[in-house]
C-alpha cells in the first residue's frame, strides 16, 4: 500500500522535472556554447561560441607571453639557482628578471644578495 503511494506521488514529479533535468545534461549548457533553453544564459558569454548560431568573427590572436611572466620565469629560476648554490646561475637570472623590470626592490636585493655570496660587485 505504502508502495503504491510513493509511486502515485512521485511519479508526476518526475515527469514534471525530467525535460528540465534532460536539457542540462548536454555539457554546452555547462559552458554557454549552445543557446540556453530556458532563457537563462547568453550563448557564447563565457567565451566558447562553438554551438551558438550567430558566431562573432575570429579574433587576432595576442601574445600570452609578457614581460611579467618573463620577470617571473627570471626570478623562479634565480631562486632555484640560488637555492642549489649555484649563484653564478642564480646572479644571471635576477639580473635578466631586473632588466625586465627595472627598479623592481625584489630583483634588485636578489642580485645585491647574490653578489655579496659572490664579493663582486652589484
Amino acid at each position: 500500500m505504502v508502495k503504491k503511494f510513493l509511486l502515485v506521488l512521485l511519479l508526476p514529479v518526475s515527469i514534471v522535472f525530467t525535460p528540465l533535468a534532460h536539457a542540462h545534461r548536454d555539457g554546452c549548457h555547462r559552458w554557454h556554447s549552445c543557446p540556453s533553453d530556458s532563457g537563462t544564459y547568453e550563448c557564447g558569454d563565457l567565451g566558447d561560441y562553438s554551438e551558438c548560431p550567430n558566431q562573432p568573427s575570429a579574433k587576432p590572436v595576442v601574445s600570452i607571453v609578457s614581460k611579467d611572466s618573463l620577470f617571473d620565469r627570471y626570478m623562479r629560476a634565480g631562486y632555484k639557482a640560488y637555492k642549489a648554490k649555484h649563484y653564478n646561475t642564480a646572479l644571471a637570472n635576477f639580473r635578466k628578471a631586473l632588466a625586465r623590470k627595472p627598479g623592481d626592490t625584489t630583483a634588485n636585493q636578489a642580485v645585491q644578495n647574490t653578489a655579496a655570496i659572490l664579493k663582486i660587485p652589484a
